[in-house]
């Protein structure tokens, strides 16, 4: 596992203002920390100048970007896992850096016991910072709703940091039609329990962005439907 390819890929939606210093943030960490990973952003249908600040970004050696022209998160990450080899750790991190860089240090460790790591906010050792309250309530409402209709034995779904072995995501890639937002994951983590796939739910230290641009109520009705959705998948 040691010596596995390791790819980071994140999803970013006009973030010009910042893209170009938060990429370079994460290439300075792995470069000191002497972390054998790579870094794949995919502009996910931006319609700012993020295009211009990533191909100033493409003369690095660990960062490749690809261009998907429609918006979603799903999409942006399945066009990057999609290209994945056998025997590779794949996985995902926010932009912002809400969950701490650190936690890149422990992954190729963790799934040397498991098959997924999952950040969870929602785990006794974990700190949350700067999170407002309505915010907290609906995450705590959907991932409780989770819980309970798919038995999961996940604290929290939704937090945006996640990393697996890539033969996972292969074998479950094709198991059925995924949410193209932010549900993807949660559909990925819910079908993977599904088949006793092992996963490991890692305590962070996570602050919220106070600029995010994620737009609680359509974000709200989306799970919803989504929810429902994969609960008739299951159920059949």
């Amino acid at each position: 596992m040691n010596s596995s390819k390791f790819t980071i890929t994140i999803p970013v939606y006009n973030e010009g203002k910042t893209v170009y210093h938060q990429i370079q943030k994460i290439v300075q960490f792995i470069e000191s920390n002497k972390l054998n990973m790579k870094i794949t952003v995919v502009n996910n249908g931006s319609t700012d100048n993020t295009k211009i600040q990533l191909d100033r970004l493409k003369s690095i050696p660990i960062v490749k970007v690809i261009d998907t022209p429609s918006k979603g998160v799903g999409i942006a990450l399945r066009e990057s896992w999609d290209r994945a080899q056998k025997n590779e750790i794949i996985g995902y991190m926010d932009l912002d850096l809400s969950t701490d860089i650190y936690n890149l240090n422990k992954i190729r460790e963790i799934l040397e016991g498991c098959e997924v790591v999952t950040a969870s906010r929602l785990e006794n050792q974990s700190v949350v910072r700067n999170r407002k309250l309505s915010r907290e309530i609906i995450s705590r409402v959907f991932n409780h709703m989770i819980k309970l209709i798919f038995k999961s034995d996940i604290n929290d779904h939704m937090c945006g940091f996640k990393f697996f072995r890539s033969d996972v995501y292969l074998n479950l890639q094709n198991k059925y039609d995924y949410s193209d937002d932010w549900f993807f994951l949660t559909e990925f983590l819910i079908l993977a329990q599904k088949q006793d796939i092992s996963i490991y739910s890692l305590p962070v230290l996570w602050q919220d962005d106070p600029d995010s641009k994620v737009k609680v109520m359509p974000l709200t009705l989306s799970y919803l439907k989504s929810i429902f959705r994969l609960r008739r998948h299951v159920a059949t």
